[in-house]
């Protein structure tokens, strides 16, 4: 690995700049980060840990709305009998 470019001062976190510098077939994009630390394995099982988790989380708000739904239906069909 060559030498990282160093984040302008001008930049927000979050904002990109290009780099014009280093060309490559696919183009280099620097992203700003407040505090960037390396990516390691343990980043990476955080990250996955947090991945799964919202997964989950997602999986639990998408059957709550399914029961929902069937309650309301249940609800319109009683309605439409009276």
């Amino acid at each position: 690995m060559g030498n990282q470019p160093k984040p302008p001062e001008d930049l927000e976190e979050g904002e990109v700049e290009e780099v014009g510098e280093m060309v490559t077939q696919t183009g280099d994009v620097l992203v700003v980060e407040q505090e960037a630390e390396p990516f390691t394995s343990d980043s990476a099982q955080r990250l996955t840990h947090d991945i799964m988790m919202w997964n989950g989380e997602i999986d639990n708000i998408q059957n709550k709305l399914n029961v929902m739904e069937q309650q309301m239906k249940n609800m319109i069909d009683v309605f439409g009998r009276i």
